[in-house]
């Protein structure tokens, strides 16, 4: 995809693209601090990023994080259920939304230093934190 201004009306229908929940949404990978999911059609369709999960983070952050990366992946908050502006690619969430930045940011900071970057334990995706939520172990 080449590069659309923001604000355009080309740019607002690629990112309704991104969320069109009629299309196929699939993992891609790990990459090394974020998730890349890819929505659509092959070839074409879109590349997501969105911020990783690891076991090792509090349970209040894996909580807001996976809030962050619904909302990413669908276009809507399941918390405060914002809903991307597709004429910016934004999110203006509520104030006191724990998966917005000012509420993730820090957190997600003091958890990066008290772990370091190499000691940040084993990579989550949303089934296996949904089981280790639930009170079974994930795998």
């Amino acid at each position: 995809m080449t590069h659309l201004e923001p604000g355009t009306a080309r740019h607002a229908a690629e990112i309704a693209r991104v969320f069109d929940g009629r299309q196929p949404l699939r993992f891609l990978k790990h990459l090394p601090n974020d998730d890349a999911f890819h929505r659509g059609e092959q070839p074409g369709g879109a590349v997501i990023s969105v911020v990783g999960m690891w076991d090792s983070m509090p349970p209040p952050l894996l909580d807001a994080v996976r809030a962050r990366r619904e909302a990413s992946l669908t276009g809507r908050c399941p918390t405060c259920d914002a809903v991307c502006d597709v004429r910016t690619g934004a999110f203006w969430h509520e104030n006191d939304c724990h998966a917005g930045d000012p509420m993730i940011e820090r957190p997600m900071v003091a958890w990066a230093r008290k772990v370091g970057r190499f000691a940040r334990g084993r990579r989550l995706l949303e089934d296996e934190y949904r089981r280790s939520s639930d009170g079974r172990t994930a795998e």
